[in-house]
């Protein structure tokens, strides 16, 4: 168990205390942990991470908090930053379900890894951003880097859907990975790639048509006095033609 749920965090300052520990905890709950960070104002440092029971962590408290851990907490849906302005340089929140993050107001960020499951992100007022991770995201397609001008370091391997990265001058990344991203912009054949997956699906599709024309089915089908005639068959061609 973590000092919250001991208690042992009450025996300090909570005014003044600036680094927060809570990582490995099963029995935190976002209650308990809100309890706390309210009390927290000169908060910097919040370490979450694999606290499996939370679901929700609220900053908009917590204005001068510089570095959020909280990766491999399971059932974690929403964090809630000021509305106002923050101090948040490093963020980690992978292997959570949060689905949408509001950082817009997070202009020191400088490093960020996000979740699997976020569908959509805005890094334009992020302008110290240096470090960009949305590895292994099933839902992002575009993502706009255009505006983060001091970036020299992008992972997006494995991000299936992800088709565009907006960058002004993407060779002066330090690094960047695309590992397994099929349809990524930076990919020179993927016009020609585009054509071919489309002819590989219109030929198969005519081939599940012909094998379903020798198939016994069609046959009765066909020459049926009562369902066969020329609008199906006329049907058929325009497949076949497609």
């Amino acid at each position: 168990m973590c000092i919250i749920c001991t208690g042992e965090i009450y025996k300090q300052n909570l005014d003044t205390l600036q680094v927060l520990n809570v990582s490995d905890c099963e029995s935190l709950t976002s209650e308990r942990l809100q309890e706390v960070l309210v009390q927290c104002k000169n908060l910097t440092i919040l370490r979450c991470a694999y606290c499996t029971s939370l679901t929700s962590i609220d900053l908009r408290k917590n204005i001068k908090l510089k570095n959020l851990m909280c990766h491999t907490c399971k059932l974690l849906e929403y964090i809630n930053f000021s509305s106002d302005y923050n101090c948040l340089e490093e963020i980690r929140f992978y292997n959570t379900l949060v689905r949408n993050i509001d950082i817009s107001k997070c202009q020191k960020l400088d490093y960020i890894i996000c979740s699997e499951l976020l569908d959509s992100i805005d890094f334009r007022e992020c302008k110290e951003l240096t470090s960009v991770n949305i590895s292994d995201n099933n839902n992002i397609t575009t993502i706009d880097l255009r505006e983060n001008k001091k970036l020299s370091d992008l992972y997006c391997n494995n991000c299936r859907l992800l088709t565009s990265v907006l960058i002004d001058n993407p060779s002066e990344l330090a690094y960047e990975n695309y590992e397994d991203d099929p349809w990524i912009y930076q990919n020179e054949d993927f016009s020609s790639n585009l054509q071919s997956l489309i002819k590989i699906q219109r030929w198969y599709r005519r081939l599940l048509v012909i094998k379903y024309m020798k198939s016994q089915e069609f046959i009765e089908w066909i020459y049926n006095p009562n369902i066969g005639g020329k609008y199906y068959k006329n049907h058929l061609l325009k497949l076949l033609t497609v």
